[in-house]
This record gives structure tokens, sequence and C-alpha cells, in this order.
């Protein structure tokens, strides 16, 4: 597990990217400044624990994922269901 605050700046760029959002949209969705945002980034530090979820939230992730780059298990029943489908397809004899 990696927890260090470059790689969660990393993570959250990338969902932004893949969003096509930008800092500023999730900095205003979260009620932080965007040069306070943009602070945090340029000075590679962490934002305190309260701003670190609502930016999980307005990304639509966990503080997990972006603080240690841990995928959140699936919590919907489809998506429970579909996971222990692969296992069984991945341990099905032929």
């Amino acid at each position: 597990m990696n927890i260090d605050a470059v790689s969660f700046w990393k993570r959250v760029n990338n969902l932004i990217k893949i969003q096509k959002s930008k800092q500023e949209v999730i900095a205003k969705k979260c009620n932080i400044s965007y040069q306070t945002f943009r602070g945090w980034v340029s000075r590679k530090t962490f934002p305190g624990g309260d701003e670190t979820y609502q930016i999980a939230q307005a990304l639509g992730t966990t503080v997990e994922f972006l603080v240690a780059g841990k995928k959140p298990e699936p919590t919907s029943l489809d998506e429970v269901l579909d996971k222990f489908q692969s296992i069984i397809d991945r341990y099905r004899k032929p």
C-alpha cells in the first residue's frame, strides 16, 4: 500500500481526466476554493480529512482509493454477483 500525496493527486487528476472534468469543477463541488485546491496539488500535500472525503465523494470513489490506491469492494448486489461469478469461472473445470 503506497500512501503518499504525489500518488493521491495522480489518482485525483486521473479520475478528473476520466470524467472529462476540471480541478476547478471538483473544488467547487467540494466547496473548496480553487486556489486552496491548487495549492495542495502544487505543494504535493494532503488535504484535511473532511476535504479528502468531499473530493472522494465528488469523484464517485472512496477515500481509501484516493489515499492508498485500493480499489473499492463491490457494494451493489449485482456487483457482488458479478465478482462471485468471475471467481467461479476462474476455477471452473474445462
